[in-house]
């Protein structure tokens, strides 16, 4: 488990090292990414960037990776609800990952625990599945 700021070094190789990346995140103020997850973000848009001109043939930067996103916010803020979690996501897959369960959103006024409870069960059983 690490903050999304903290794999940022590590982004070009997160498809050769890993099977699969599991994302928690949240929005903050207006939509946008909570701290500790910027850099992160970023590193998605500039990976994109270079995607869009890479040659034809080329793999995509998370091309074999498979992800999950679980999102937590608050309804109250029904504008941006859920802005970085379905952000992270689209930008995951046009990266090449391929998503291995459908996101979650959480309300957190609502019973968060048991929602993580069972995305945590779902992402098991998925992992379980593929290996």
């Amino acid at each position: 488990v690490v903050a999304g700021n903290e794999i940022v070094d590590e982004f070009e190789d997160i498809a050769k090292n890993y099977d699969f990346l599991l994302v928690a995140t949240s929005s903050f103020n207006d939509g946008d990414a909570p701290t500790g997850y910027d850099k992160f973000l970023n590193k998605m848009y500039s990976a994109l960037r270079a995607s869009n001109q890479r040659e034809e043939g080329t793999a995509a930067p998370l091309q074999g990776l498979q992800h999950a996103v679980f999102g937590n916010g608050s309804v109250a803020y029904e504008e941006t609800y859920q802005n970085m979690p379905r952000l992270t996501d689209k930008l995951l897959g046009q990266l090449g990952s391929r998503r291995c369960l459908m996101r979650v959103e959480a309300d957190e006024a609502g019973t968060t625990d048991k929602i993580v409870a069972q995305w945590a069960k779902d992402i098991y059983a998925v992992i379980q599945k593929t290996t």
